[in-house]
């Protein structure tokens, strides 16, 4: 067992959903055939984490259940803020989920730029004049299309998976 409030280093954490993974997120199996703290956490992933339902915000629909990618996911958006991370605040990062979206900036930046953005200088409205690049179009989608605390990472699925770090009741 682990002490879900001690924190460890985010490089055990990865080797631990590597494993997991490898063993087929069987936590005996992860436990018996990887060393140490790694083992000990990959069994607490299997056990707790993967496969079930993302207990997000109450009243929402069609509640996700906790994939290996939404998990690599998870411990990648915590890299820029902290070196180490429990098992609490792991499970908070999950629970803050607020969906997923196609790795495709440019994509993100046309739809909401057509159907939400009512900001002035609207690009959809001057044809995209001056975006030579994907990194223009992420730019731009950051700075009007995603919401105060909204952070994402690649899960290894070319998908973004969305999560909010200062939800109330569920910030990290």
């Amino acid at each position: 067992m682990i002490d879900i409030k001690t924190e460890y280093p985010l490089g055990d954490w990865r080797d631990a959903l590597e494993a997991a993974e490898g063993w087929g997120f069987c936590p005996i199996d992860t436990r018996e055939n990887s060393p140490g703290i790694v083992g000990r956490l990959g069994a607490w992933l299997s056990d707790e984490l993967y496969g079930h339902d993302v207990a997000g915000p109450e009243g929402q629909e069609n509640v996700p259940t906790v994939t290996a990618p939404m998990l690599h996911a998870a411990i990648q958006v915590v890299e820029d803020d902290r070196s180490r991370l429990s098992a609490a605040t792991l499970s908070n990062v999950l629970r803050s989920y607020r969906g997923d979206t196609v790795d495709d900036f440019e994509e993100l930046a046309r739809q909401y730029a057509e159907d939400d953005y009512d900001g002035p200088d609207n690009p959809a409205d001057t044809g995209w004049a001056g975006f030579d690049s994907e990194h223009a179009y992420e730019i731009w989608y950051t700075a009007n299309g995603i919401p105060e605390g909204e952070v994402c990472a690649d899960g290894g699925d070319d998908t973004l998976y969305w999560f909010n770090r200062h939800d109330l009741k569920y910030g990290w």
